[in-house]
């Protein structure tokens, strides 16, 4: 019987005298298991579609170690991708070359594989904000797997990637197709990615050849030679492209309905006055998630208070640029006072706090974070039986409540969502039936 237990490094301290470890920042984290009364290390990688455990030998040793710095070097030689071949490397005892700050050269220029690791490298080093790791670089390792996964591609010459190269990466993310759904009609086929993730994925490629090129890695290539976006219809006989969710304002009832519960049961109050908040400003989630009690100030105009976001929760905001404050009218003052008020009584050091309602509140954030935060409310609604509906939901019904209202134009409703153009305001408003009936029976 195996017994597992984690552990900070079972492989031994990474401090080798003669090997040092390779320059990695985001580690798959080592677990110790007891095989036959002895203790092995092992690690686990999620990629090409399984999930592989690499055996490193007895727990402590320096042959585990050896084995733990080769492993993950052959990993990010080959562009974070772990498969067959390099599992089958792995067991023969392969060594990875030393990453360095350029791709090594080869006869014919550097492989696919070696300008994607390094540029996967510059990527996590250069999406930051306020120290901490932005969405991009897990975006930009997404599609860079899923790139080296199409066949052939990963050991080809980046200069000779273009057109024919990126064409076939596009038609296997097409080609890839869901598991069976009992809803669907038997024999229908729909693809694995939506037409937006294929899009995203062609897009990233993209501009890590442009990145190449910039670099002096790869002579620079026309954009005309790059494939096109993906279509919503796909190729003749695949599988049909998904098309993305829409995003649409959130149902006024279930919102009232989960405001409503919170209140009554007791727990999470909190969410209750963050929704509100949240409708009322059309703030964004992390916005209201990281509310400190001293970035809330009065204007100068009575009834209205200013909040100057912090540039971890601005996610516009460049780096050295200050984020554009947040307006606060009477009606949003009314939902925050009372929690602003209680946290600078308190002295705690955000508006809203779950710890209250933390069954370990020395180990929980003093703030809410945004996945937790849309998963009390998702829970809620499924409790519930009324319509699920995601904080970002709110921010588009707060544009949208903002809009059909007849003393507020459009370039108001821009302002107050701090958009810089005209056309982004516009996705967030959603026309209702009715205001399209009416604009039909007046014009058209």
């Amino acid at each position: 019987m195996r017994q597992t237990r984690r552990t900070a490094n079972p492989a031994g301290s990474l401090d080798h005298p003669t090997r040092p470890a390779p320059p990695f920042r985001a580690l798959p984290r080592p677990e110790a298991f007891l095989i036959r009364g002895e203790s092995q290390a092992r690690i686990r990688l999620s990629s090409s579609g399984r999930r592989w455990a690499i055996y490193l030998g007895r727990e402590g040793t320096p042959d585990a170690l050896d084995n733990y710095i080769r492993a993950l070097s052959l990993w990010r030689a080959r562009g974070y991708v772990w498969d067959d071949a390099v599992h089958a490397a792995f067991k023969a005892g392969e060594e990875a070359p030393r990453p360095g700050p350029a791709p090594a050269a080869a006869p014919d220029g550097p492989t696919l594989a070696a300008v994607v690791a390094a540029f996967l490298d510059w990527s996590r080093d250069t999406y930051r904000k306020g120290g901490k790791q932005t969405g991009t670089y897990p975006m930009d390792r997404s599609a860079m797997a899923a790139l080296l996964a199409t066949p052939g591609l990963a050991a080809t010459p980046a200069a000779a990637v273009g057109a024919r190269e990126l064409a076939a990466f596009r038609r296997r993310l097409e080609g890839q197709t869901k598991p069976d759904d009992p809803a669907r009609p038997r024999g229908e086929r729909v693809s694995r990615y939506t037409a937006g993730t294929i899009n995203r994925y062609l897009g990233r490629a993209r501009y890590m050849l442009r990145w190449a090129a910039s670099e002096g890695h790869v002579p620079g290539a026309a954009d005309d030679v790059l494939p096109s976006r993906a279509g919503r219809r796909g190729r003749p006989g695949g599988p049909e492209i998904r098309a993305g969710a829409v995003r649409a304002p959130a149902d006024r009832r279930s919102v009232v309905c989960v405001r409503r519960a919170l209140r009554a049961s007791g727990e999470h109050v909190a969410v209750a006055a963050m929704i509100a908040l949240q409708q009322r400003s059309a703030m964004r989630p992390a916005e209201v998630c990281l509310m400190r009690p001293e970035l809330v100030v009065p204007a100068d105009l009575p009834g209205v208070h200013v909040y100057v976001p912090d540039a971890a929760a601005d996610k516009v905001a460049r780096a050295g640029e200050r984020p554009t404050p947040v307006l606060l009218g009477p009606r949003c003052w009314r939902a925050l006072r009372p929690w602003l008020d209680e946290a600078k009584g308190d002295g705690r050091p955000y508006v809203f706090d779950p710890r209250p309602w933390s069954r370990r509140p020395g180990r929980a954030l003093p703030h809410y974070a945004p996945d937790r935060y849309a998963k009390i409310i998702a829970a809620r609604c499924e409790a519930l039986g009324v319509p699920r509906f995601s904080p970002y939901q709110l921010r588009h019904a707060g544009a949208t409540r903002l809009e059909r209202r007849p003393d507020v134009s459009l370039e108001d409703v821009m302002r107050q969502l701090r958009h810089t153009s005209a056309r982004t305001t516009l996705g967030y408003i959603d026309p209702s039936i009715d205001e399209r009936l009416a604009f039909a029976a007046r014009h058209c």
